[in-house]
């Protein structure tokens, strides 16, 4: 039964993960600790997945992904996260991104983290070449509001950032990296989240990046299976290169299946 669960999961990754292929800014973003399964020392995922038809239709997909996470003397806790997308589509290159992160997070109070995290990222869908984000020890308050919500995180830290683009633009700024992330029950049979993530220049407020994602979840079966709708949006006020649009939509219909409680 449990590797049915898993051959289902597999599937429902690769139809699903091209959903938010075209993400602008998911390299900004590493993953909250608060977000992250419990582990008790470590723990490691690892993906691979991909679809290749070739015929009436011609289309390439690959995905691959790294998560990792450790906690040493309890109040040290380490994070790796890796994903990588490509897709071509009738002999065009349609997606090619590239995303990764380490998140150093420091227990210093029951609801109080100090962070550094440092992201790295490429995405052909708006002509980034190469970008890096490194967040200066950030301070993150988290744990607030239960039963109300089950997790709760607000954050802050100084970003500094270096960008290079398809038209040869070299760009090195300085942002602050504000967030809001929470998720809680809406009753016994459903559940919901929210992310937002707001990351302006210092020198000049009007250039920033903007993105929410929020989804409501219901459960089809007490423990297992979960229907998700999820809305995500993303607003870069100051696109670099010519043609690239400030903002992208998205909404995605996907079934979650829970393999382990």
């Amino acid at each position: 039964m449990r590797m049915r669960y898993g051959w289902t999961a597999v599937l429902l990754f690769t139809l699903c993960g091209g959903a938010f292929a075209a993400s602008r800014t998911e390299d900004l973003r590493a993953k909250p600790p608060e977000r992250w399964a419990p582990v008790k020392n470590y723990g490691l995922d690892l993906e691979l997945g991909g679809l290749r038809q070739q015929g009436n239709v011609d289309q390439t997909n690959v995905h691959s992904g790294l998560k990792f996470r450790t906690v040493f003397q309890e109040r040290h806790q380490f994070f790796v996260e890796w994903n990588s997308d490509y897709t071509s589509f009738g002999g065009a290159r349609k997606v090619d991104k590239m995303l990764g992160s380490f998140l150093y997070a420091y227990s210093a109070a029951p609801h109080v983290n100090l962070f550094f995290h440092t992201t790295h990222g490429h995405n052909d869908a708006i002509k980034l070449d190469y970008r890096t984000k490194n967040g200066l020890p950030g301070v993150c308050l988290h744990g607030f509001f239960k039963p109300y919500l089950d997790t709760f995180m607000a954050s802050t830290s100084l970003v500094t950032e270096h960008e290079s683009y398809q038209n040869g633009e070299n760009r090195t700024n300085t942002r602050a990296g504000n967030r809001l992330n929470f998720s809680g029950p809406i009753s016994q049979y459903a559940s919901f989240s929210g992310d937002f993530y707001y990351v302006p220049k210092l020198n000049r407020i009007g250039d920033y990046w903007l993105s929410w994602e929020g989804w409501v979840q219901f459960k089809l079966t007490p423990e297992r299976v979960s229907f998700r709708v999820t809305v995500t949006d993303e607003y870069e006020s100051r696109p670099v290169v010519t043609g690239v649009r400030r903002n992208d939509f998205g909404m995605m219909y996907s079934v979650v299946v829970h393999l382990w409680k």
